[in-house]
């Protein structure tokens, strides 16, 4: 487990239909590996689905979330990488792209068409 302190941040984003709470198994892999996670419900998602409408920016949630984290003394907000599962999947590359500030980008099941 590393110690690196304070640790870079690992950026979990859901697929369309999860929540935030379903990720408690990636959390675990990111953790024992010495990376901070912030798993989110974005807009339309998890707790946000009546609320709001999904963005097709969504981008500037990741954004958002980063401007927060380089706020934070207990995690380095300068060294942030996202990851998303399903739709997250799909959405966290489109996240980098957007969002230079993202260090490292990786998707599990993401759409492609």
């Amino acid at each position: 487990m590393s110690t690196v302190h304070p640790p870079p941040v690992v950026l979990f984003i859901s697929g369309l239909d999860s929540a935030k709470e379903e990720h408690a198994t990636f959390e675990r892999f990111f953790l024992q590996r010495g990376l901070a996670t912030l798993t989110l419900d974005g807009p339309g998602q998890g707790e946000t689905w009546y609320r709001m409408k999904m963005r097709v920016d969504f981008e500037v949630t990741a954004t958002a979330a980063i401007d927060w984290l380089r706020g934070r003394g207990d995690v380095d907000g300068t060294r942030v990488g996202i990851c998303g599962v399903s739709l997250g999947g799909y959405l966290a590359p489109r996240c980098a792209a957007f969002e230079p500030r993202l260090k490292a980008v990786a998707s599990c099941g993401g759409d492609t068409r």
